[in-house]
């Protein structure tokens, strides 16, 4: 209860029975006030949230973090301390790559909000003095503002008619090299396989290098090269298992950089009779499609996805492997779209 001016003791409750058109006017104006606000709510699903946060993502591949943080994220940083109404920059550090995330003031409007990244933007393009190496950093302004989808597309492995036809041209091709060869049975191939997009003359000069160097250790004697379909292979007299050994360690590390000619390449097999070539394949048997068709693939997903009017960018990492980033209509231009090519690692199926 509150003191009455007069002196006597208020009673709220006795007021409004006493007063009713005051009780019943308070009353419409609540359920006025409430319509109102119930008819000016939001009703979106998604409703507009004007994010404040942006990144900025620089690589160098190869650098230390150390490095990273001292000569590119620190400039960065720099930088980005420039743009009005920024008011927390935090920067995350890692081998090779650096990511800046970028906080505007809570009273930016959309209207200095879209003046403060284009500003940022305009920076970046002119940016000077990161070090040899290092990549131009990437504005993605879409950040936290996003729903994203992400489609994984692997390749099925061969089906057994690929490898009975594989098989039954590897076998033909050694059997006819080592035809009238007096040490016919103690000789050994090493056999790449690998699909029909790869490039044949690739993988038959990495096994010329590999019989150069084999013939140079006295590892191996009488070798040949021999190639067909899919397949290349080397034919050779070895000279002691542990002299190939020994040369396969120094050419895989020395000559190769512990890589395969090439990332299609299946698991090499050795042959030494060929009538078990097919039983071989079977066990060291890759995927139906390479790389590059699996990137031609998944570049058709990406230009199709990027038809639909809610996509507001694709982009994809690696050559078997896209992503779509969809976010909402009105952010439908972004800023920078990255895609880059790598070797990715194939997982055994596909979303």
């Amino acid at each position: 209860m509150n003191v009455h001016p007069a002196g006597g003791r208020f009673n709220t409750a006795r007021f409004f029975v006493e007063h009713p058109h005051i009780a019943w006017v308070a009353l419409v104006a609540t359920l006025a006030w409430g319509a109102w606000a119930y008819v000016q709510m939001p009703q979106r699903k998604d409703p507009e949230i004007l994010v404040k946060t942006a990144t900025v993502t620089a690589a160098w591949p190869g650098a230390e973090a150390a490095d990273v943080e001292q000569l590119v994220a620190r400039p960065l940083e720099l930088l980005v301390a420039q743009v009005p109404h920024v008011d927390e920059i935090e920067s995350i550090t890692r081998t090779g790559t650096t990511t800046l995330f970028v906080t505007l003031e809570d009273d930016v409007g959309e209207q200095e909000l879209e003046e403060a990244w284009n500003d940022l933007e305009s920076r970046l393009q002119t940016l000077r003095g990161l070090p040899a190496g290092a990549l131009r950093p990437l504005l993605n302004t879409h950040f936290g503002d996003t729903a994203t989808v992400l489609y994984s597309v692997a390749s099925p492995p061969v089906d057994e008619v690929e490898v009975d036809v594989r098989a039954a041209s590897i076998r033909k091709a050694i059997e006819a090299h080592r035809a009238g060869k007096p040490d016919a049975a103690g000789r050994a191939a090493k056999v790449f396989v690998f699909p029909a997009g790869v490039d044949g003359r690739t993988v038959a000069a990495a096994a010329r290098k590999y019989l150069e160097t084999g013939e140079r250790m006295g590892a191996i004697a009488d070798g040949a090269v021999l190639g067909g379909g899919g397949f290349v292979a080397i034919d050779y007299s070895p000279r002691g298992e542990e002299r190939i050994a020994a040369l396969d360690a120094h050419f895989r590390q020395e000559v190769m950089g512990g890589e395969l000619p090439h990332p299609d390449i299946w698991t090499p097999i050795l042959v030494r009779d060929p009538a078990a070539v097919r039983a071989q394949l079977v066990a060291s048997a890759g995927d139906k499609y390479g790389y590059r068709e699996l990137d031609e693939f998944t570049t058709v997903l990406r230009d199709e996805l990027a038809r639909l009017p809610a996509v507001g960018r694709s982009s994809g990492t690696g050559s078997s492997r896209r992503s779509c980033t969809c976010s909402t209509p009105r952010s439908a231009s972004p800023r920078s779209t990255s895609s880059r090519s790598e070797s990715p690692r194939r997982s055994g199926g596909g979303t």
